[in-house]
């Protein structure tokens, strides 16, 4: 795709934690707009008491995406403190991938299975993603892109996907959920879901690949942050 030996330039810290800081802002609004379809969405649809699914998925969106926050959190504010090298942000990104693939596959499973719940969607959906954002470091950098990088978030999505969908009911024990349950009552409820998630994640996937290219957004991360380049 480029020449790695004439004009390859390595990503810097500064465009390093931009990117991390764009990855911060779509994590916390889609941690939110999940948390808030799964407590209040069901009820547009059916007038019932909060289900077990709601709860297990609500608590378990605040503590995966909680971690995730704090993760993303850590590098924007310490690194006035100590030096910070590119690659770090550039780990925690693929970290929270990782995270975030996990927990939408124990929702999957907790809801439905890939035939019924909302969140079958969100994991090629988290896929794409972190893709686009390796396609966008290339660009960046002008670095040949490794086969290796992306083969190896294609082959994690695909593994945990396949375990939810082969063991639905042992995954969703090992965090201490219920069992696995599908409720056709609700499929309103998960296609209204599925198009609010799908839209806000296009969204949000497109400023994610435009921001971090612009000089000013470059710029303003290191005013902010103060941060100093380290080799």
């Amino acid at each position: 795709m480029f020449d790695s030996h004439n004009s390859s330039n390595p990503l810097t810290v500064n465009q390093s934690l931009g990117r991390l800081s764009i990855v911060f802002l779509i994590e916390l609004i889609g941690t939110g707009a999940t948390m808030l379809l799964v407590k209040f969405g069901p009820r547009l649809f059916i007038a019932t008491p909060e289900a077990g699914w709601q709860h297990d998925c609500f608590y378990g969106a605040l503590v995966f995406g909680g971690i995730s926050s704090i993760l993303l959190a850590l590098p924007l504010a310490l690194v006035r403190l100590c030096p910070i090298r590119a690659k770090i942000p550039e780990l925690l990104i693929w970290a929270i991938f990782g995270i975030n693939t996990i927990f939408f596959s124990l929702g999957m499973a907790r809801t439905g299975g890939p035939s019924h719940s909302f969140f079958s969607q969100l994991v090629p959906i988290q896929l794409s993603g972190i893709l686009l954002l390796q396609l966008q470091k290339v660009m960046i950098t002008r670095i040949k892109a490794n086969i290796w990088t992306f083969g190896a978030g294609a082959m994690f999505s695909i593994i945990t996907w396949l375990l939810v969908v082969l063991f639905p009911t042992p995954v969703v024990q090992i965090v201490g959920w219920g069992k696995f349950s599908a409720e056709p009552s609700l499929e309103s409820f998960a296609s209204f879901a599925v198009t609010v998630l799908f839209v806000l994640s296009t969204v949000v996937a497109v400023f994610a690949y435009w921001l971090p290219l612009q000089p000013w957004f470059i710029d303003f991360i290191s005013r902010n942050l103060h941060v100093a380049e380290t080799s």
